[in-house]
């Protein structure tokens, strides 16, 4: 099995390497990308596309599940000061019902990075606020954000001082 699961991730890791290619390509500019691993050793593309025009960041994470890239995203409003966690998006397979929703570890390497570059860019904040469906997901949303030092209020606002 474990023999099994090594040539899935190297299939998994040529197909977003080609990816990779693209993001390298004249033209593509504005899109910093690189590979990782996931917790659970799955290979995934991280990309930082920094929009010119306005405070926008965008953080896009791929994966492969079969031989489809899929794309979850976290989108951020840039600030004097801070960032602004607008829209995390992280894909649910709605008509897969037998792929699991979460804890796959890309929350965490969307959370590392988008400190990271807060920090990269001297800023002394990160704001938001949670949104959530049901008390499972506030439940899960709450351990998430306070496990990487984010202050919650009564009205679910997100802050990070860094």
């Amino acid at each position: 099995m474990e023999a099994m699961v090594k040539s899935i991730n190297k299939f998994k890791l040529f197909i977003l390497k080609t990816r990779l290619k693209e993001f390298n390509k004249p033209g593509e500019g504005g899109i910093v990308a690189t590979l990782l691993e996931t917790k659970h050793g799955e290979p995934v593309l991280l990309a930082l596309h920094e929009d010119k025009e306005g405070p926008v960041l965008n953080f896009w994470l791929y994966s492969v599940h079969w031989t489809k890239i899929d794309r979850s995203s976290m989108i951020l409003f840039l600030n004097e000061h801070s960032l602004q966690i607008s829209d995390i998006q992280v894909l649910e397979y709605r008509d897969k019902p037998y792929i699991k929703k979460y804890g796959k570890g890309y929350g965490t390497i969307f959370m590392t990075y988008l400190i990271k570059e807060a920090k990269k860019r001297n800023l002394t904040a990160i704001t938001g606020e949670m949104s959530f469906e049901n008390d499972e997901q506030k439940v899960r949303q709450k351990n998430f954000y306070t496990k990487y030092g984010f202050h919650i209020d009564s009205d679910y606002k997100l802050l990070k001082m860094l």
